[in-house]
């Protein structure tokens, strides 16, 4: 595997379970664990009898330092709060250990949830605007250049001069980060990039195009991709890893903050290329409000996911000393 971090599930999205096919078609037992983390990544790797390279951890949405669900060859450990979330499709399952939850603990748990609603709320309104400054831009964006340019990022990857149409493949995915860390955190579950092409540009809509178009064309040629798709629009590719090439797509739009690191690296700034600035100039000024209102009610929902961390946070650090409490206690009985 190329990669070992994913998340389990989206933040807007919570009923939406998005994790690679391929590791969980491989899982033949599920054991769930009671508590609310299965502890800090870093510590699990630290462990010797876990083997780093085949262990993929599925971090937590808010806070990808915790993870909180884990699968080990055809194993999946996973917290019970996202046991209910599973297919469980013919899989074994075990309970494991039993979870006495205290005054303080329901406390910090019940603050936790209600800030990551008031996030869910503000990010809600905020994709409202966002869609709005998408239609302005779509109005905006020539599509002849940008055909042309995915010909020609085509040829340069593929050799195929011609980017098709055709049905919805799926294909395997999984969600990275999370929106506190956007910037991949930073890239640190990727391994054996060799070539980023980094897509820059203040259009999504087009950059999620051309995303989406390569995706397609890699798959014709059998290049077997993998898709990771956003936090914040699920429907959206964030980067397309093509394993034989060794090379990732990404969409560099903020608040992504990818420069490149290799030689052979690429960035295109889609606005020079397809972008029609009179047609962009034309609506300025509703674009301008709609960035206002996007941004406000965006750093309004930060807020409130910075809320739940904290309480998160609280709750994991309380139940850790709890723990070593209880660890006390039994050896000196």
């Amino acid at each position: 595997m190329f990669l070992n971090h994913v998340c389990f599930e989206s933040i807007l999205e919570p009923e939406r379970i998005i994790i690679p096919s391929e590791i969980y078609k491989r899982i033949k037992v599920i054991k769930v664990i009671k508590d609310e983390t299965l502890g800090y990544r870093e510590s699990i790797e630290r462990k010797q009898d876990i083997q780093k390279d085949k262990a993929i951890f599925i971090v937590n949405p808010l806070d990808s330092a915790w993870v909180d669900a884990m699968v080990i060859d055809n194993e999946l450990f996973v917290i019970e709060s996202l046991f209910p979330k599973l297919n469980l499709n013919g899989k074994k399952v075990y309970e494991q250990g039993d979870l006495n939850r205290s005054n303080l603990d329901t406390i910090l748990l019940f603050e936790k949830h209600r800030f990551m609603n008031e996030a869910r709320k503000q990010f809600k309104v905020a994709k409202k605007h966002a869609k709005n400054i998408a239609s302005i831009m779509d109005h905006a964006t020539q599509y002849d250049q940008l055909n042309q340019f995915l010909n020609h990022l085509s040829v340069q990857l593929f050799k195929n001069e011609q980017v098709v149409e055709t049905k919805e493949i799926f294909l395997s995915s999984c969600q990275y980060g999370t929106l506190l860390q956007p910037a991949l955190d930073p890239l640190f579950m990727i391994r054996n990039i060799r070539h980023f092409i980094i897509l820059k540009g203040t259009n999504q809509q087009s950059i999620s195009t051309c995303l989406h178009q390569l995706k397609k064309v890699a798959m014709i040629e059998e290049h077997a991709p993998i898709s990771y798709y956003c936090p914040f629009y699920t429907e959206d590719i964030d980067m397309l890893y093509l394993p034989k090439m060794k090379i990732a797509i990404l969409d560099g739009m903020s608040p992504h903050r990818f420069e490149p690191i290799h030689p052979k690296d690429k960035i295109y700034n889609l606005d020079y290329i397809v972008m029609d600035q009179e047609k962009r100039l034309e609506h300025i000024s509703d674009l301008n409000e709609y960035m206002k209102c996007y941004h406000h009610y965006m750093n309004k929902g930060y807020y409130a996911l910075h809320q739940a961390k904290y309480y998160q946070n609280q709750l994991l650090a309380f139940s850790s000393h709890k723990d070593q409490i209880l660890h006390y206690v039994d050896e000196n009985k």
